[in-house]
């Protein structure tokens, strides 16, 4: 009888692969009510030296000015540009202890529009025991 094992890793693996999935499709759980009118995608990249990495593109065809922000979970302001790129794409590495989770918002204000666009990425670890029970 053929067995299948759950280990860390693969549960590593399978839970990076949907969050990667899930950020591409521009699912990132948009909290804003008016959204701003240059679409904006994030991606979750993996991680580089236990660092999560995400790429940030902003299609901003109307070259409008934009002020990017992300903030920590206390509120504090971890990074902040103002562009107006047509085009904007920017990888973003924060640093976090490989334990520990990530709870960041990304806030793309339109100075144009006077509208806010919010996405929230969050990271969380868990510890899966293995159990295996074969057939002889």
């Amino acid at each position: 009888m053929k067995t299948t094992t759950i280990n860390r890793k693969n549960l590593f693996v399978a839970a990076a692969t949907f969050l990667t999935v899930l950020m591409s499709a521009g699912q990132v759980n948009a909290i804003g009510q008016n959204p701003v009118s240059a679409p904006v995608a994030v991606k979750y990249l993996g991680t580089i030296d236990a660092q999560p990495v995400f790429l940030l593109n902003v299609d901003n065809t109307a070259a409008e000015e934009l002020t990017i922000t992300f903030k920590n979970k206390e509120g504090e302001v971890l990074y902040s540009q103002k562009v107006t790129d047509k085009k904007f794409s920017k990888r973003f590495q924060f640093a976090a202890a490989d334990t520990e989770e990530i709870n960041l918002k990304l806030l793309v204000y339109s100075n144009n529009t006077k509208q806010t666009q919010v996405y929230e990425i969050n990271k969380t670890t868990r510890v899966v025991d293995d159990v295996v029970i074969n057939q002889l």
